[in-house]
């Protein structure tokens, strides 16, 4: 079954970027200079953070922190405003279009429709140290924290074999693709 969601987005009009749509996915959306803002511009005199865009009822607002650069919503220069899906904004050289994008998901049932997809079990001996829930009741805290530690340097041991489990993965289950995050 496929369901569409509407999820807001900022399209960046002018500035350079790899990345011209981002997305506005968490409730306080920083715009700054800092290194903590989802959106950084790197623009001299752009404080560290300079606007934030939260959730408004159907919409965002966005509001300025400081005077300057000035932030100009449709035209007009404003420190704090409501934005429609096409509304434009500029920040000193930088210029925005707040928009609304639908995008499609795939939801998967477990109701009958369609069977959950399993992955392969993996025989213990690739996980010599496992310790099950009933083995770790009766150890101390120093204990545990040496079979963590031991655990921990098993995966560090085997870290340079993740490209060969992601193989075994890719080729074992029916469907699956490998991809690039």
């Amino acid at each position: 079954m496929k369901i569409t969601l509407k999820k807001p987005v900022l399209r960046i009009v002018r500035g350079k970027t790899q990345y011209p749509l981002r997305a506005i996915d968490i409730d306080e959306y920083l715009i700054g200079g800092g290194s903590s803002c989802q959106l950084q511009l790197s623009a001299d005199g752009v404080p560290m953070i300079f606007a934030i865009i939260k959730p408004d009822a159907d919409a965002h607002c966005i509001e300025a922190m400081f005077p300057y650069p000035e932030l100009v919503v449709n035209g007009a220069v404003t420190r704090r405003s409501r934005l429609q899906p096409g509304d434009e904004f500029s920040i000193g050289n930088y210029r925005f279009e707040y928009l609304i994008a639908e995008v499609e998901h795939e939801l998967r049932t477990t109701d009958g429709e369609s069977a959950p997809a399993k992955a392969p079990k993996l025989d213990d001996s690739v996980f010599p140290n496992r310790v099950t829930k009933a083995e770790t009741k009766p150890l101390s805290a120093a204990q545990l924290v040496e079979k963590l530690e031991q655990e921990l340097n098993l995966l560090d041991d085997l870290g340079h074999y993740d490209d060969i489990i992601d193989e075994y993965y890719s080729d074992e289950l029916p469907g699956s693709e490998r991809r690039i995050a």
